[in-house]
């Protein structure tokens, strides 16, 4: 968490998931993995970023690749297995890309709507 918030600020962010769409994602995607504390700790930051263009499906996958959480692999490894715990991981990072597309649909209606 010290080095994360060093080094890693809002001009930060922008200047990583504006630039090309494959190194985005996968800051976005190691984003979510890596943030910690409450999801309501970041709204203020999401919003910043969605109001200087970031899609509302990049916030999504950001969300939803939280609940990865690294910190917990020993346990789960322990209770449930390698292969599971790596199968679980790549699900969840694979499902963040159509958690996005629904929801950059239908957040398309909405702004059709406005």
């Amino acid at each position: 968490m010290v080095i994360v918030n060093k080094y890693i600020n809002r001009a930060f962010i922008l200047k990583h998931i504006r630039g090309n769409k494959i190194k985005s994602w996968i800051f976005i995607i190691l984003g979510g993995i890596i943030s910690t504390g409450p999801p309501y700790l970041w709204y203020p930051l999401l919003k910043e970023l969605k109001e200087k263009g970031v899609h509302d499906g990049e916030i999504a996958a950001f969300l939803y690749n939280r609940s990865i959480k690294p910190a917990f692999f020993p346990l789960m490894i322990l209770y449930f297995g390698l292969q599971y715990t790596i199968t679980l991981s790549f699900v969840v990072i694979f499902l963040s890309f159509f958690q996005a597309g629904i929801v950059n649909f239908f957040m398309s209606f909405n702004s059709h709507n406005s």
